[in-house]
């Protein structure tokens, strides 16, 4: 009996049994065991080399069902791999679709019609802005374009009697698996995006992250829950009104999971100032807070690692995990991270939450045992059965955004001496402390950043004006406002110069200045009533805005930030986003002024003597502050040069 060469039947150069994929027999149930068992060992004295005869007495597989199961043997897979004994089990389907069966081949005759079902059931046209269609309304379209195509009756798949509905649904099916990205998109963005991080382009020999500071992660989350705010109108009637749901950010260490800082945005969405004022909290030693609520203290032991642990003041951290959010992203945030704190930042891949699932999964924690048990709760969707008209029971109950504060520091402090399941039942400030009493290396931020007024700073440069011939003290000019001192309105040879500045974005009454060589000049003030309330560059932007588009209107002897601030009181009334804009300033404002009176790190400037060469117009003008006592516009009040930091 003549025996057929096995080339002809595979589709490589390689052949040889023992690399085909196995098959579990046991899983197999015992009649259909005993013929895969039959098949296989054909298949086996085949390579061999015995003859068709032994092969048949043996097995009692004659020559054409041999030569059956080897083509069947080499035919390949959807992943390229030949089926191999996988095929010999009964009953198996391993012909390849796309090359049998009458609907391939009526596919194959119509191509005009298969790119039609391709494009209905992958809507690749993303212009069009039809719905997903649904696979009935895909063999309606299916059965209409037949007909338009004029395919008689007589014939497939016109001669069906359901049009070859089963056909096209096993088609679809398999175009789904072969194109499973596009095809994901049928059923919502969410499984589309999951599906569109490949795992296995993933780096799987990433070391295991086990040093404190070694790799942080931040997310901003929107909190569960309505808080009020109390105002008073420029008319001077005291408001309660409810504000916009707030935002949480938080920074936390990725081996011990402690939250090693976080803030409170008051705004719709939170801003690159937000972020850094994260950073700045994560970094700066924590210190507790006096809780205004009666009965509310910290738990024993509870805290944050920067203040609780010798070790961890003022540590920073290496790689900073963030979204691809535009205030995660933005300059200022980007140079503070990489050129003061000097960590890589890791936006990694577009919308996958997942690859910070441990903040993720904190923000969740910290929800369902917090905010979702407060009557004032959102709940986590319009449907959860906790959100009980929370707007309503906010005010009922008062919970004002102070009350957030307080609420949320002894949470997350709680949470941060609470024991963690991943760290085999130790608290997040054991974990670290452990660690960092075992020496693992941490870095710390310089001392030339450690103060305020250089972390969060912005680095500018701008020409000195000023005219003797026109009668103009020098000056620079920055965000609207004019600044100087009375050393730079004496000093017209720098007229024309350029000076290096280094801005506060949380306080801009004063910038510090310094000469084109680097050489430190001194603190610049705010002219006019710029000098006197403390407000951010946020603020600033904002008021500039509301001037230029002639709603705000101010002169110079007027305070630009508390017409800005009546201003946001009189729209509270009416519209949530403005209330949280009153909010944010007033918490900004309170912040100032709960912070300790600190002396100024450079001397008084001396008195300087008249120059009777100077145009008298120029001369400093007194104002009177609302108490009646006189100050020199040029000169800061005491109290609030001794709040600035440098």
């Amino acid at each position: 009996m003549s025996r057929r060469k096995v080339e002809q039947f595979s589709n490589t150069n390689e052949i040889n049994p023992k690399n085909w994929a196995s098959v579990l027999e046991d899983a197999l149930i015992p009649d259909k065991k005993e013929i895969f068992l039959k098949r296989k060992r054909a298949i086996d004295l085949y390579f061999d080399e015995e003859s068709l005869d032994v092969i048949k007495n043996e097995t009692g597989v004659v020559r054409s069902e041999l030569y059956r199961f080897l083509e069947r043997c080499f035919t390949l897979d959807p992943n390229g791999q030949e089926w191999g004994y996988r095929a010999l089990i009964p009953r198996k389907r391993v012909e390849n679709e796309e090359e049998s069966g009458p609907f391939q081949l009526f596919l194959a005759k119509y191509p005009t019609i298969k790119d039609h079902i391709d494009e209905w059931f992958l809507n690749r046209k993303r212009k069009n802005l039809q719905p997903i269609k649904g696979l009935k309304e895909i063999h309606a379209d299916f059965v209409r374009l037949c007909r338009e195509s004029n395919i008689p009756s007589s014939e497939y798949p016109m001669n069906t009697k359901t049009v070859s509905r089963q056909s096209l649904y096993r088609y679809l099916k398999s175009l789904e698996a072969m194109n499973f990205y596009q095809a994901s998109k049928r059923y919502g963005d969410e499984g589309a995006r999951k599906i569109k991080s490949d795992p296995s382009k993933r780096n799987t020999a990433t070391p295991q992250i086990y040093r404190p500071y070694q790799r942080v992660q931040f997310d901003g989350h929107r909190i569960d829950a309505m808080f009020t705010i109390h105002f008073t109108t420029p008319i001077g009637d005291q408001i309660t009104e409810i504000l916009e749901r707030l935002w949480l950010l938080a920074i936390i260490d990725e081996p011990t999971r402690a939250i090693l800082g976080y803030h409170i945005s008051y705004g719709a969405e939170y801003s690159s100032y937000d972020v850094l004022k994260c950073i700045e909290n994560a970094i700066i030693p924590w210190k507790p807070i006096q809780f205004s609520i009666s009965g509310i203290s910290y738990p024993k032991g509870a805290g944050f690692p920067s203040g609780l642990i010798e070790q961890a003041k003022w540590a920073v951290w290496d790689e900073f995990l963030v979204d691809n959010g535009q205030a995660n992203l933005a300059t200022i945030v980007k140079k503070t991270i990489t050129e003061k704190v000097g960590a890589h930042m890791n936006p990694g891949p577009v919308e996958m939450p997942e690859r910070r699932g441990i903040i993720e999964r904190f923000f969740k924690k910290l929800e369902e045992n917090g905010f979702h048990r407060f009557p004032n709760t959102t709940g986590s969707n319009p449907d959860d059965p906790r959100r009980r008209d929370p707007e309503k029971n906010a005010r009922r109950f008062d919970i004002t955004v102070k009350d957030l504060e307080e609420i949320t520091e002894v949470i997350i402090a709680d949470y941060n001496n609470t024991p963690h399941h991943a760290l085999y039942g130790l608290t997040p400030l054991e974990a670290m402390r452990q660690r960092m009493e075992k020496g693992l290396p941490v870095r710390y931020l310089k001392e030339e950043y450690r103060d305020e007024y250089t972390f969060v700073s912005l680095k500018i440069t701008r020409k000195v004006n000023g005219s003797i011939k026109h009668g103009r003290r020098p000056y620079i000019n920055y965000e609207g406002a004019e600044y100087t001192n009375e050393i730079l309105a004496r000093m017209f040879d720098l007229a024309g110069e350029q000076l290096h500045l280094v801005v506060n974005i949380n306080d801009l009454r004063y910038v510090k200045a310094f000469f084109e060589d680097g050489s430190e000049f001194g603190i610049l003030t705010a002219s006019g009533k710029w000098g006197l309330t403390p407000h951010t560059l946020q603020m600033r932007k904002q008021i500039n805005k509301l001037k230029n588009d002639r709603i705000l209107e101010f002169g110079y002897n007027d305070d630009p930030v508390q017409i800005y601030l009546n201003y946001l009181s009189e729209k509270a009334t009416t519209n949530k986003k403005d209330r949280n804009k009153l909010a944010a300033a007033q918490k900004h404002q309170k912040d100032f002024e709960d912070k300790p009176l600190q002396n100024p790190t450079e001397p008084e400037p001396p008195t300087p003597k008249p120059d009777h060469n100077i145009v008298k117009a120029q001369q400093p003008k007194k104002v009177e502050k609302k108490s009646g006592e006189p100050i020199d516009r040029k000169e800061p009040p005491s109290k609030l040069r001794k709040t600035i930091l440098y």
